[in-house]
Protein backbone atom coordinates (compact mmCIF):
# COMPACT_ATOMS: atom_id res chain seq x y z
CA UNK A 1 0.00 0.00 0.00
CA UNK A 2 0.94 3.45 -1.25
CA UNK A 3 0.53 6.22 1.91
CA UNK A 4 1.38 9.91 1.72
CA UNK A 5 4.98 9.63 2.77
CA UNK A 6 5.29 7.18 -0.18
CA UNK A 7 4.12 9.69 -2.50
CA UNK A 8 6.13 12.73 -1.70
CA UNK A 9 9.26 10.33 -2.53
CA UNK A 10 8.12 9.76 -6.08
CA UNK A 11 10.34 9.99 -9.03
CA UNK A 12 9.85 13.20 -11.06
CA UNK A 13 8.77 11.56 -14.38
CA UNK A 14 11.38 11.28 -17.04
CA UNK A 15 10.46 11.64 -20.61
CA UNK A 16 13.84 9.32 -21.74
CA UNK A 17 12.99 6.64 -18.77
CA UNK A 18 10.54 3.68 -19.74
CA UNK A 19 8.07 3.00 -17.37
CA UNK A 20 6.13 -0.17 -17.11
CA UNK A 21 2.46 -1.41 -15.64
CA UNK A 22 2.52 -0.22 -11.86
CA UNK A 23 5.31 2.21 -11.97
CA UNK A 24 4.35 5.68 -10.53
CA UNK A 25 5.87 9.30 -11.53
CA UNK A 26 5.48 12.58 -9.72
CA UNK A 27 4.94 16.25 -12.12
CA UNK A 28 4.13 18.64 -10.05
CA UNK A 29 1.66 17.23 -6.79
CA UNK A 30 0.39 15.11 -9.42
CA UNK A 31 1.17 11.32 -9.12
CA UNK A 32 0.53 8.91 -11.95
CA UNK A 33 0.07 5.61 -12.16
CA UNK A 34 1.57 3.25 -15.83
CA UNK A 35 -0.98 1.49 -17.32
CA UNK A 36 1.10 -0.35 -19.29
CA UNK A 37 5.04 -0.27 -20.65
CA UNK A 38 5.71 3.40 -21.74
CA UNK A 39 8.38 5.78 -22.41
CA UNK A 40 8.43 9.76 -23.97
CA UNK A 41 4.32 10.16 -22.96
CA UNK A 42 3.85 13.54 -20.81
CA UNK A 43 1.30 11.85 -18.02
CA UNK A 44 -0.24 15.68 -18.02
CA UNK A 45 -1.70 15.05 -21.48
CA UNK A 46 -1.66 11.28 -22.26
CA UNK A 47 -3.65 9.91 -19.02
CA UNK A 48 -7.03 7.97 -18.51
CA UNK A 49 -8.67 5.41 -16.54
CA UNK A 50 -8.72 1.58 -17.59
CA UNK A 51 -10.20 1.55 -20.95
CA UNK A 52 -9.18 4.88 -22.17
CA UNK A 53 -5.95 3.72 -24.69
CA UNK A 54 -4.11 6.05 -22.42
CA UNK A 55 -1.00 5.34 -20.92
CA UNK A 56 -1.09 6.61 -17.48
CA UNK A 57 -3.78 7.37 -14.97
CA UNK A 58 -4.11 10.21 -12.42
CA UNK A 59 -3.98 8.63 -8.76
CA UNK A 60 -3.80 11.77 -6.62
CA UNK A 61 -1.55 14.25 -5.27
CA UNK A 62 1.35 14.31 -3.07
CA UNK A 63 -0.45 16.10 -0.53
CA UNK A 64 -3.70 14.13 0.22
CA UNK A 65 -4.86 11.16 2.13
CA UNK A 66 -3.96 8.08 -0.34
CA UNK A 67 -3.94 5.49 1.94
CA UNK A 68 -5.86 3.40 -0.38
CA UNK A 69 -4.42 3.85 -2.94
CA UNK A 70 -1.83 0.28 -3.55
CA UNK A 71 0.94 0.69 -6.48
CA UNK A 72 0.80 -2.87 -7.44
CA UNK A 73 -2.47 -3.19 -9.16
CA UNK A 74 -5.51 -4.99 -8.52
CA UNK A 75 -7.53 -4.31 -5.37
CA UNK A 76 -7.63 -1.82 -2.47
CA UNK A 77 -7.26 -3.63 0.78
CA UNK A 78 -9.82 -1.20 2.69
CA UNK A 79 -12.18 -2.77 -0.41
CA UNK A 80 -12.48 0.37 -2.78
CA UNK A 81 -12.90 -0.40 -6.27
CA UNK A 82 -11.35 -3.27 -7.73
CA UNK A 83 -12.43 -6.02 -10.68
CA UNK A 84 -9.69 -8.42 -9.23
CA UNK A 85 -12.14 -8.88 -6.06
CA UNK A 86 -12.10 -7.06 -2.74
CA UNK A 87 -10.43 -9.12 0.40
CA UNK A 88 -13.68 -9.05 2.47
CA UNK A 89 -15.47 -9.82 -1.03
CA UNK A 90 -13.42 -13.01 -1.75
CA UNK A 91 -15.37 -15.04 1.00
CA UNK A 92 -16.55 -18.04 -1.18
CA UNK A 93 -20.20 -16.72 0.12
CA UNK A 94 -20.49 -13.70 -1.59
CA UNK A 95 -22.24 -13.57 -5.36
CA UNK A 96 -20.62 -10.93 -8.16
CA UNK A 97 -21.73 -7.49 -8.35
CA UNK A 98 -25.01 -7.12 -10.08
CA UNK A 99 -24.01 -5.73 -13.60
CA UNK A 100 -24.11 -1.60 -14.18
CA UNK A 101 -25.12 -0.26 -17.44
CA UNK A 102 -22.88 2.40 -16.58
CA UNK A 103 -19.61 -0.18 -15.53
CA UNK A 104 -16.68 -0.42 -17.86
CA UNK A 105 -16.01 -4.13 -17.85
CA UNK A 106 -13.13 -5.95 -19.43
CA UNK A 107 -12.38 -9.31 -20.28
CA UNK A 108 -12.99 -12.30 -17.64
CA UNK A 109 -15.21 -9.81 -15.45
CA UNK A 110 -17.98 -11.68 -13.61
CA UNK A 111 -21.44 -10.24 -13.37
CA UNK A 112 -24.92 -11.37 -11.57
CA UNK A 113 -28.54 -10.14 -13.50
CA UNK A 114 -31.45 -12.13 -11.25
CA UNK A 115 -30.23 -15.70 -10.80
CA UNK A 116 -28.16 -15.20 -14.10
CA UNK A 117 -24.20 -14.85 -13.85
CA UNK A 118 -22.51 -13.41 -17.25
CA UNK A 119 -18.68 -13.22 -17.98
CA UNK A 120 -17.57 -10.39 -19.96
CA UNK A 121 -16.06 -11.74 -23.39
CA UNK A 122 -13.70 -8.41 -23.82
CA UNK A 123 -13.81 -4.39 -23.13
CA UNK A 124 -17.65 -3.49 -22.88
CA UNK A 125 -20.39 -1.05 -21.45
CA UNK A 126 -24.06 -0.49 -21.37
CA UNK A 127 -24.98 -3.85 -23.24
CA UNK A 128 -27.09 -5.66 -20.85
CA UNK A 129 -25.44 -9.20 -20.47
CA UNK A 130 -29.08 -10.66 -20.23
CA UNK A 131 -29.29 -9.13 -24.17
CA UNK A 132 -25.91 -9.50 -25.88
CA UNK A 133 -24.55 -12.81 -24.25
CA UNK A 134 -23.50 -15.92 -26.64
CA UNK A 135 -20.48 -18.24 -26.80
CA UNK A 136 -16.87 -17.86 -27.94
CA UNK A 137 -17.30 -16.78 -31.86
CA UNK A 138 -20.59 -15.63 -31.40
CA UNK A 139 -19.50 -11.61 -31.42
CA UNK A 140 -21.51 -10.98 -28.26
CA UNK A 141 -19.66 -8.85 -25.40
CA UNK A 142 -21.23 -11.66 -22.71
CA UNK A 143 -21.15 -15.48 -22.18
CA UNK A 144 -23.52 -16.78 -19.98
CA UNK A 145 -21.56 -19.21 -17.17
CA UNK A 146 -24.40 -20.70 -14.42
CA UNK A 147 -26.97 -20.00 -12.14
CA UNK A 148 -25.97 -17.19 -9.70
CA UNK A 149 -27.02 -19.87 -6.66
CA UNK A 150 -24.33 -22.43 -7.53
CA UNK A 151 -21.87 -19.79 -7.92
CA UNK A 152 -18.47 -20.40 -6.56
CA UNK A 153 -16.40 -17.24 -6.25
CA UNK A 154 -13.28 -19.99 -4.59
CA UNK A 155 -12.85 -20.38 -8.48
CA UNK A 156 -11.10 -17.21 -8.61
CA UNK A 157 -13.82 -14.71 -9.86
CA UNK A 158 -13.79 -11.28 -7.95
CA UNK A 159 -16.72 -9.88 -6.74
CA UNK A 160 -15.29 -5.98 -6.63
CA UNK A 161 -16.88 -3.44 -8.49
CA UNK A 162 -15.63 -2.90 -11.95
CA UNK A 163 -13.97 0.58 -12.07
CA UNK A 164 -12.09 3.13 -14.40
CA UNK A 165 -10.65 4.38 -10.85
CA UNK A 166 -7.03 5.24 -10.10
CA UNK A 167 -4.89 2.83 -9.03
CA UNK A 168 -6.88 -0.48 -9.32
CA UNK A 169 -6.31 -3.14 -11.90
CA UNK A 170 -9.28 -4.90 -14.12
CA UNK A 171 -9.62 -8.39 -13.29
CA UNK A 172 -9.52 -10.77 -16.13
CA UNK A 173 -7.35 -11.00 -19.51
CA UNK A 174 -7.17 -6.90 -20.17
CA UNK A 175 -6.32 -7.14 -23.93
CA UNK A 176 -7.96 -3.71 -24.59
CA UNK A 177 -4.96 -2.08 -22.88
CA UNK A 178 -2.09 -4.91 -23.75
CA UNK A 179 0.51 -5.93 -21.77
CA UNK A 180 3.42 -3.84 -20.13
CA UNK A 181 5.98 -4.29 -22.23
CA UNK A 182 4.48 -4.93 -25.48
CA UNK A 183 4.39 -8.33 -26.39
CA UNK A 184 4.23 -10.22 -29.86
CA UNK A 185 5.80 -12.11 -32.70
CA UNK A 186 7.53 -15.15 -33.00
CA UNK A 187 9.96 -16.58 -35.84
CA UNK A 188 9.81 -18.38 -38.91
CA UNK A 189 12.69 -20.21 -37.98
CA UNK A 190 15.09 -22.68 -39.52
CA UNK A 191 14.25 -24.59 -42.04
CA UNK A 192 16.17 -26.97 -44.67
CA UNK A 193 16.26 -27.56 -48.05
CA UNK A 194 12.56 -28.74 -49.34
CA UNK A 195 10.31 -25.73 -47.59
CA UNK A 196 10.25 -22.64 -47.22
CA UNK A 197 11.66 -22.16 -43.25
CA UNK A 198 8.73 -24.17 -42.11
CA UNK A 199 8.46 -26.26 -39.41
CA UNK A 200 6.04 -29.12 -40.24
CA UNK A 201 5.65 -32.55 -41.21
CA UNK A 202 4.61 -31.85 -44.54
CA UNK A 203 5.49 -33.31 -47.99
CA UNK A 204 7.31 -31.05 -50.19
CA UNK A 205 4.30 -27.80 -49.12
CA UNK A 206 5.51 -24.11 -49.52
CA UNK A 207 5.33 -23.81 -45.76
CA UNK A 208 6.90 -27.51 -44.13
CA UNK A 209 10.11 -29.21 -44.40
CA UNK A 210 10.25 -32.29 -46.63
CA UNK A 211 10.14 -35.63 -44.55
CA UNK A 212 10.00 -35.78 -40.52
CA UNK A 213 9.54 -32.96 -38.41
CA UNK A 214 13.07 -31.69 -37.21
CA UNK A 215 11.82 -30.02 -33.83
CA UNK A 216 9.96 -26.74 -32.63
CA UNK A 217 11.75 -23.51 -33.46
CA UNK A 218 12.76 -21.08 -31.11
CA UNK A 219 12.46 -17.35 -31.72
CA UNK A 220 13.09 -14.95 -28.26
CA UNK A 221 11.73 -11.76 -28.51
CA UNK A 222 14.13 -7.98 -28.17
CA UNK A 223 12.51 -5.20 -27.53
CA UNK A 224 15.05 -3.24 -29.37
CA UNK A 225 14.45 -0.07 -28.03
CA UNK A 226 15.21 -2.15 -24.20
CA UNK A 227 18.30 -3.86 -25.77
CA UNK A 228 20.06 -1.24 -27.74
CA UNK A 229 22.83 -1.89 -29.49
CA UNK A 230 24.64 -5.33 -29.70
CA UNK A 231 21.91 -7.41 -30.89
CA UNK A 232 24.24 -9.84 -32.92
CA UNK A 233 26.48 -10.11 -29.68
CA UNK A 234 23.53 -11.05 -28.04
CA UNK A 235 21.93 -13.62 -30.01
CA UNK A 236 26.04 -15.33 -29.74
CA UNK A 237 25.85 -15.33 -26.05
CA UNK A 238 22.17 -16.22 -25.09
CA UNK A 239 20.83 -19.80 -24.71
CA UNK A 240 23.96 -21.18 -26.30
CA UNK A 241 23.74 -19.06 -29.35
CA UNK A 242 20.46 -18.78 -31.00
CA UNK A 243 19.37 -19.43 -34.73
CA UNK A 244 16.50 -17.18 -35.05
CA UNK A 245 14.86 -13.97 -33.14
CA UNK A 246 12.24 -11.18 -33.08
CA UNK A 247 12.36 -8.04 -33.28
CA UNK A 248 10.05 -5.47 -31.74
CA UNK A 249 8.49 -3.34 -32.76
CA UNK A 250 7.62 -1.40 -35.72
CA UNK A 251 4.97 1.29 -35.60
CA UNK A 252 4.00 4.53 -36.85
CA UNK A 253 5.70 7.88 -35.92
CA UNK A 254 4.92 10.92 -35.54
CA UNK A 255 6.18 12.14 -38.82
CA UNK A 256 7.91 8.75 -40.28
CA UNK A 257 5.54 6.10 -42.01
CA UNK A 258 7.72 3.82 -39.76
CA UNK A 259 10.13 4.08 -37.46
CA UNK A 260 11.23 1.62 -34.12
CA UNK A 261 9.24 1.95 -31.19
CA UNK A 262 7.27 4.81 -33.04
CA UNK A 263 10.23 7.04 -32.40
CA UNK A 264 10.90 9.44 -35.22
CA UNK A 265 14.46 9.53 -34.61
CA UNK A 266 14.67 5.71 -35.24
CA UNK A 267 13.02 5.84 -38.56
CA UNK A 268 13.12 2.87 -40.80
CA UNK A 269 13.70 4.25 -44.56
CA UNK A 270 15.84 2.17 -46.31
CA UNK A 271 19.20 0.39 -45.90
CA UNK A 272 20.86 3.57 -43.40
CA UNK A 273 18.07 2.24 -41.77
CA UNK A 274 18.38 2.34 -36.95
CA UNK A 275 19.93 -1.46 -36.39
CA UNK A 276 20.72 -2.08 -39.94
CA UNK A 277 24.43 -3.08 -39.36
CA UNK A 278 23.19 -5.32 -36.39
CA UNK A 279 20.48 -6.97 -38.16
CA UNK A 280 22.98 -7.20 -40.73
CA UNK A 281 25.24 -9.07 -38.83
CA UNK A 282 23.28 -11.13 -37.23
CA UNK A 283 22.28 -13.04 -40.57
CA UNK A 284 25.84 -13.46 -41.58
CA UNK A 285 25.72 -15.44 -38.18
CA UNK A 286 23.01 -17.68 -39.32
CA UNK A 287 20.24 -16.05 -37.23
CA UNK A 288 16.90 -15.85 -38.65
CA UNK A 289 15.62 -12.64 -38.34
CA UNK A 290 11.33 -11.71 -37.90
CA UNK A 291 10.45 -8.02 -37.70
CA UNK A 292 7.68 -7.23 -35.99
CA UNK A 293 5.04 -4.80 -35.96
CA UNK A 294 2.38 -3.62 -33.50
CA UNK A 295 2.58 -4.59 -30.11
CA UNK A 296 0.43 -3.07 -27.09
CA UNK A 297 1.60 0.55 -27.22
CA UNK A 298 1.90 3.23 -29.97
CA UNK A 299 0.32 3.74 -33.58
CA UNK A 300 -0.18 0.64 -35.91
CA UNK A 301 0.95 1.24 -39.52
CA UNK A 302 -1.81 0.29 -40.77
CA UNK A 303 -3.76 2.74 -39.35
CA UNK A 304 -2.23 5.45 -41.16
CA UNK A 305 -3.22 4.09 -45.06
CA UNK A 306 -6.35 4.20 -46.84
CA UNK A 307 -5.04 1.82 -49.38
CA UNK A 308 -3.77 -1.88 -49.78
CA UNK A 309 -1.32 -1.18 -52.51
CA UNK A 310 0.47 2.21 -50.24
CA UNK A 311 0.47 0.06 -47.11
CA UNK A 312 2.20 -3.15 -48.78
CA UNK A 313 4.58 -0.43 -50.42
CA UNK A 314 5.28 0.58 -46.89
CA UNK A 315 5.61 -2.88 -45.58
CA UNK A 316 8.10 -3.67 -48.25
CA UNK A 317 10.62 -0.36 -47.10
CA UNK A 318 10.88 -2.70 -44.01
CA UNK A 319 11.87 -5.88 -46.19
CA UNK A 320 14.33 -3.92 -47.93
CA UNK A 321 15.80 -1.98 -45.89
CA UNK A 322 16.90 -5.53 -43.83
CA UNK A 323 16.34 -7.84 -45.96
CA UNK A 324 14.25 -10.04 -44.24
CA UNK A 325 11.96 -12.37 -45.08
CA UNK A 326 9.64 -12.62 -42.11
CA UNK A 327 7.22 -10.19 -40.75
CA UNK A 328 4.73 -10.85 -37.60
CA UNK A 329 1.71 -8.71 -37.22
CA UNK A 330 1.03 -8.52 -33.18
CA UNK A 331 -2.52 -7.04 -33.01
CA UNK A 332 -4.19 -6.59 -29.93
CA UNK A 333 -6.39 -4.18 -27.61
CA UNK A 334 -8.46 -1.85 -29.37
CA UNK A 335 -7.07 -2.60 -33.14
CA UNK A 336 -8.09 -5.90 -32.60
CA UNK A 337 -11.76 -4.66 -32.79
CA UNK A 338 -10.82 -2.64 -36.11
CA UNK A 339 -11.82 -5.46 -38.59
CA UNK A 340 -12.06 -2.27 -41.54
CA UNK A 341 -8.01 -1.40 -41.12
CA UNK A 342 -7.50 -5.57 -40.31
CA UNK A 343 -8.96 -6.30 -44.02
CA UNK A 344 -6.97 -3.62 -45.38
CA UNK A 345 -3.63 -5.13 -43.81
CA UNK A 346 -4.82 -8.12 -45.22
CA UNK A 347 -5.30 -7.61 -48.46
CA UNK A 348 -1.68 -5.51 -48.02
CA UNK A 349 0.25 -8.89 -46.92
CA UNK A 350 -1.77 -10.78 -49.56
CA UNK A 351 -0.12 -8.11 -52.62
CA UNK A 352 2.95 -8.08 -50.30
CA UNK A 353 3.30 -12.20 -50.73
CA UNK A 354 2.15 -11.57 -54.27
CA UNK A 355 5.57 -9.41 -54.82
CA UNK A 356 7.56 -11.66 -52.50
CA UNK A 357 6.82 -15.11 -53.18
CA UNK A 358 9.69 -16.44 -50.31
CA UNK A 359 7.56 -14.04 -47.63
CA UNK A 360 6.32 -15.68 -44.45
CA UNK A 361 3.71 -14.15 -42.30
CA UNK A 362 2.74 -14.55 -38.82
CA UNK A 363 -0.39 -13.34 -36.63
CA UNK A 364 0.58 -12.46 -32.84
CA UNK A 365 -2.40 -12.23 -30.76
CA UNK A 366 -4.34 -12.63 -27.09
CA UNK A 367 -5.86 -15.70 -26.09
CA UNK A 368 -6.78 -17.29 -22.61
CA UNK A 369 -6.71 -20.74 -21.51
CA UNK A 370 -10.07 -22.48 -20.07
CA UNK A 371 -12.47 -21.15 -17.28
CA UNK A 372 -13.00 -22.40 -14.17
CA UNK A 373 -16.91 -22.67 -15.53
CA UNK A 374 -16.26 -25.19 -18.29
CA UNK A 375 -15.88 -21.78 -20.70
CA UNK A 376 -13.63 -22.86 -23.30
CA UNK A 377 -10.79 -20.78 -23.91
CA UNK A 378 -8.48 -19.79 -26.69
CA UNK A 379 -8.57 -16.96 -29.31
CA UNK A 380 -10.80 -14.27 -28.30
CA UNK A 381 -14.44 -14.09 -31.14
CA UNK A 382 -12.30 -10.67 -32.85
CA UNK A 383 -9.25 -12.66 -32.98
CA UNK A 384 -11.16 -15.18 -34.99
CA UNK A 385 -12.81 -12.84 -37.68
CA UNK A 386 -9.13 -11.48 -37.96
CA UNK A 387 -7.95 -15.03 -38.79
CA UNK A 388 -10.97 -15.73 -41.27
CA UNK A 389 -10.77 -12.45 -42.93
CA UNK A 390 -6.86 -13.55 -43.66
CA UNK A 391 -7.67 -16.91 -44.79
CA UNK A 392 -10.41 -15.64 -46.98
CA UNK A 393 -7.98 -13.11 -48.54
CA UNK A 394 -5.76 -15.71 -49.32
CA UNK A 395 -2.85 -15.01 -47.21
CA UNK A 396 -0.92 -17.54 -46.86
CA UNK A 397 0.02 -17.61 -42.55
CA UNK A 398 3.27 -19.47 -41.22
CA UNK A 399 2.35 -20.01 -38.31
CA UNK A 400 -0.30 -18.30 -35.62
CA UNK A 401 1.70 -17.02 -32.02
CA UNK A 402 -0.05 -16.67 -28.93
CA UNK A 403 0.54 -14.66 -26.00
CA UNK A 404 -0.22 -17.45 -23.64
CA UNK A 405 -0.01 -14.55 -20.90
CA UNK A 406 -1.93 -11.32 -19.21
CA UNK A 407 -4.61 -14.26 -18.44
CA UNK A 408 -6.11 -12.40 -15.21
CA UNK A 409 -7.68 -14.14 -11.81
CA UNK A 410 -10.74 -15.54 -13.51
CA UNK A 411 -8.76 -17.47 -15.92
CA UNK A 412 -5.59 -18.01 -13.82
CA UNK A 413 -6.87 -19.32 -11.09
CA UNK A 414 -9.10 -22.36 -12.92
CA UNK A 415 -5.45 -24.10 -13.62
CA UNK A 416 -4.11 -23.37 -10.05
CA UNK A 417 -1.97 -26.46 -9.05
CA UNK A 418 1.10 -27.30 -9.84
CA UNK A 419 2.83 -26.06 -12.95
CA UNK A 420 -0.12 -23.64 -13.40
CA UNK A 421 1.98 -21.30 -15.84
CA UNK A 422 2.92 -24.56 -18.08
CA UNK A 423 -1.28 -25.92 -17.93
CA UNK A 424 -2.72 -22.49 -18.29
CA UNK A 425 -0.25 -22.12 -22.13
CA UNK A 426 -1.33 -25.55 -22.88
CA UNK A 427 -4.79 -25.08 -22.06
CA UNK A 428 -4.99 -22.36 -24.53
CA UNK A 429 -2.90 -23.73 -27.38
CA UNK A 430 -4.92 -26.80 -27.65
CA UNK A 431 -8.05 -24.34 -27.80
CA UNK A 432 -6.00 -22.53 -30.74
CA UNK A 433 -5.55 -25.42 -32.28
CA UNK A 434 -9.37 -26.57 -32.83
CA UNK A 435 -10.54 -23.36 -33.70
CA UNK A 436 -8.13 -23.00 -36.23
CA UNK A 437 -9.24 -26.10 -37.53
CA UNK A 438 -12.79 -24.59 -37.96
CA UNK A 439 -11.93 -21.63 -39.81
CA UNK A 440 -9.91 -24.47 -42.16
CA UNK A 441 -6.19 -22.67 -41.44
CA UNK A 442 -3.54 -25.48 -41.53
CA UNK A 443 -0.76 -23.68 -40.19
CA UNK A 444 0.56 -24.13 -36.84
CA UNK A 445 1.01 -22.37 -33.49
CA UNK A 446 3.59 -20.61 -31.55
CA UNK A 447 3.85 -19.88 -28.04
CA UNK A 448 4.54 -17.05 -26.08
CA UNK A 449 4.87 -16.78 -22.36
CA UNK A 450 6.06 -13.86 -20.39
CA UNK A 451 8.88 -15.35 -18.61
CA UNK A 452 8.82 -14.48 -14.73
CA UNK A 453 6.39 -12.35 -13.11
CA UNK A 454 3.73 -10.99 -15.24
CA UNK A 455 3.67 -6.98 -16.02
CA UNK A 456 -0.07 -6.68 -16.09
CA UNK A 457 -1.07 -9.09 -13.18
CA UNK A 458 1.96 -9.40 -10.36
CA UNK A 459 -0.16 -9.44 -7.15
CA UNK A 460 -2.74 -11.87 -8.19
CA UNK A 461 0.18 -14.76 -8.69
CA UNK A 462 0.22 -15.48 -12.46
CA UNK A 463 4.15 -16.27 -13.43
CA UNK A 464 5.66 -18.35 -15.29
CA UNK A 465 8.70 -20.12 -14.23
CA UNK A 466 11.50 -22.02 -15.20
CA UNK A 467 9.58 -25.30 -14.52
CA UNK A 468 6.79 -23.87 -16.62
CA UNK A 469 9.28 -23.70 -19.35
CA UNK A 470 10.67 -27.12 -19.00
CA UNK A 471 7.63 -28.65 -19.12
CA UNK A 472 6.47 -26.69 -22.17
CA UNK A 473 9.43 -27.70 -24.47
CA UNK A 474 8.42 -31.17 -23.45
CA UNK A 475 5.19 -30.91 -24.67
CA UNK A 476 6.02 -28.97 -27.71
CA UNK A 477 8.58 -31.67 -28.54
CA UNK A 478 5.45 -34.36 -28.60
CA UNK A 479 3.11 -32.12 -30.04
CA UNK A 480 5.24 -30.92 -33.36
CA UNK A 481 2.59 -32.18 -35.86
CA UNK A 482 0.71 -28.89 -34.31
CA UNK A 483 3.17 -26.88 -32.97
CA UNK A 484 5.77 -24.65 -34.69
CA UNK A 485 7.72 -23.21 -31.83
CA UNK A 486 8.29 -21.46 -28.26
CA UNK A 487 9.60 -18.07 -28.21
CA UNK A 488 9.20 -15.75 -24.74
CA UNK A 489 8.76 -11.94 -23.55
CA UNK A 490 11.78 -11.56 -23.56
CA UNK A 491 15.72 -11.49 -23.23
CA UNK A 492 16.26 -8.42 -21.70
CA UNK A 493 13.49 -9.92 -19.05
CA UNK A 494 15.61 -13.39 -18.77
CA UNK A 495 17.49 -13.18 -15.99
CA UNK A 496 17.20 -12.76 -12.07
CA UNK A 497 15.99 -9.43 -10.19
CA UNK A 498 14.31 -8.29 -7.18
CA UNK A 499 11.27 -10.94 -6.06
CA UNK A 500 7.46 -9.79 -7.61
CA UNK A 501 8.83 -6.77 -9.07
CA UNK A 502 8.00 -5.79 -12.59
CA UNK A 503 10.88 -4.73 -14.85
CA UNK A 504 11.47 -4.56 -18.52
CA UNK A 505 14.97 -5.70 -17.61
CA UNK A 506 14.91 -8.67 -15.01
CA UNK A 507 11.97 -11.16 -14.44
CA UNK A 508 10.95 -10.88 -10.88
CA UNK A 509 12.10 -13.89 -10.04
CA UNK A 510 15.12 -14.77 -7.59
CA UNK A 511 15.99 -17.95 -9.84
CA UNK A 512 18.47 -16.86 -12.03
CA UNK A 513 18.54 -19.45 -14.42
CA UNK A 514 18.10 -19.24 -18.14
CA UNK A 515 14.63 -19.45 -19.96
CA UNK A 516 16.71 -19.04 -23.28
CA UNK A 517 18.80 -22.08 -22.34
CA UNK A 518 16.05 -23.93 -21.55
CA UNK A 519 14.05 -23.36 -24.66
CA UNK A 520 17.11 -23.75 -26.71
CA UNK A 521 18.43 -26.52 -25.73
CA UNK A 522 15.57 -28.86 -27.01
CA UNK A 523 14.84 -26.56 -29.91
CA UNK A 524 15.31 -28.01 -33.29
CA UNK A 525 15.40 -31.63 -32.07
CA UNK A 526 12.94 -34.69 -33.04
CA UNK A 527 10.96 -36.64 -30.45
CA UNK A 528 8.96 -39.59 -32.11
CA UNK A 529 9.24 -41.35 -28.65
CA UNK A 530 6.79 -40.03 -26.93
CA UNK A 531 2.66 -39.93 -27.97
CA UNK A 532 1.20 -36.30 -28.76
CA UNK A 533 -0.81 -35.90 -26.16
CA UNK A 534 -2.58 -32.88 -24.47
CA UNK A 535 -0.91 -32.36 -20.48
CA UNK A 536 -3.37 -30.25 -19.42
CA UNK A 537 -6.23 -31.73 -17.33
CA UNK A 538 -8.50 -29.34 -17.89
CA UNK A 539 -8.61 -29.12 -21.44
CA UNK A 540 -9.07 -33.46 -21.01
CA UNK A 541 -12.10 -32.50 -19.29
CA UNK A 542 -14.16 -29.99 -20.90
CA UNK A 543 -12.94 -31.01 -24.66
Amino acid sequence: MITNTDFNNVQNWDPNATYTSGDFVRLGDTIYRANWWTMGNDPNTANGGEGTGEPWTSVGTAGENNEDTDPTGPGNEDGGNDNSGNEADNDNTSLPNAWSSSAIYTQGDVVVIGNAVYQANWWTRGNDPANTNGGPGSGQPWTYVGPADEYDPGTGNGNGTPDNGTGDEPDGNDNGTGDGNGDAGGDNGNGDAGGNNGNGDDTGGDNGQTGDSSGYVYSPYVHVTTEGGGLADLAQNTGGGLEAITLAFALAGQNEALAWDGQDSLAITGSASPYADEISALQNNGVDVTISFGGAVGSYVADQFNDAQALADAYQTVIDSYNVNRLDFDIEGPALYDTATNDLRNDAIKLLQDDNPDLMISYTLPVVPDGPWGDAGGLTAAGQVLLASAEERGVDLEYVNIMTMNYGPYYWNAHEGGNQGYNAAVSAAERVMLQMEDLGIESQVMLTPMIGVNDMYPTDGEQFLQQDAELLTQWALQNQEDVYGLSMWSISRDQAGAAGQVSPTHSGLTDGASFSDIFNATAGQSDTSVQQTSLDPMFDQVA
